[in-house]
């Protein structure tokens, strides 16, 4: 966190959070006429952070907040909230990242960056592969209080 670049950081949360808000309220009127459910994917992130990945461990945090959120104001209108949490899932995240971790000039874990650039590229994260870990997909887990599935 005390790397954080605070333009990259306010570009996630305007996708990550911001956008998830935008599109929620322009498909909200719809999802209250049809009865609907909006389904929000987040992230096991938001429980178990990540090393060097504060901002989108928050990120997450704020999908399962404004989730649980929406169900309490929505569920008036019979428009029910699912917050889905994933583990980890294998995409091209890593290889298409315009370039390494970038420590800056004083960063307290610039002499470590070599033993440390293994973790934030994110060649340690095949132990949370959602597919490894649950290789059939489980059934949805609903409940009256609280959807997180």
């Amino acid at each position: 966190m005390t790397d954080t670049d605070i333009d990259k950081a306010k570009k996630l949360y305007n996708v990550n959070v911001f956008g998830l808000v935008e599109v929620t309220k322009i498909f909200v009127p719809m999802l209250v006429a049809a009865k609907g459910r909006i389904v929000n994917i987040g992230s096991v992130a938001s429980k178990v952070p990540m090393v060097f990945q504060g901002m989108y461990n928050g990120s997450k945090a704020a999908v399962q907040a404004i989730s649980d959120t929406l169900r309490l104001e929505l569920a008036p209108f019979g428009v029910g909230v699912i917050h889905v949490v994933t583990g980890g899932v294998r995409t091209l995240i890593v290889q298409n990242a315009t370039s390494d971790y970038d420590f800056p000039i004083d960063s307290l874990y610039g002499p470590a960056r070599s033993e440390l650039d293994a973790a934030i590229r994110g060649s340690t994260t095949d132990s949370f592969l959602t597919s490894e870990l649950c290789p059939a997909p489980a059934p949805p887990c609903e409940s009256s209080r609280r959807e997180t599935v």
